[in-house]
């Protein structure tokens, strides 16, 4: 038998990639809101400076941006969706996550 030396490869992003600015993420999910539903708050802001979103909104006396604490999920991919990619696994880790979410609340 030959002696072979089995290496593990992580699979992990470049140094130069980097948590997306809160301020860039509200910009985007404002912006996908007027085409995409799911991204629309959910009620109608008591105060419209606060310019919410169905994840986050703007103080709006400091102007900071903050997460929303009964926000939905969001499941991003690194590939585009294609018949022979199995979502089903990255949707059921999903599901269990919310469902363990919601036990601990």
């Amino acid at each position: 038998m030959t002696n072979r030396r089995a290496v593990t490869i992580y699979d992990k992003p470049a140094s130069f990639f980097q948590d997306t600015p809160l301020d860039l993420q509200r910009r985007l999910f404002m912006k996908l809101s007027g085409t995409h539903s799911p991204f629309r708050a959910h009620s109608e802001p008591e105060d419209p400076a606060t310019e919410p979103s169905a994840f986050m909104k703007r103080d709006a006396g400091s102007g900071l941006v903050m997460r929303l604490h009964e926000r939905p999920a969001l499941l991003v991919s690194s590939t585009g969706w294609t018949e022979d990619e199995d979502f089903s696994i990255l949707l059921a880790a999903l599901e269990s996550s919310c469902v363990a979410a919601s036990l601990n609340n």
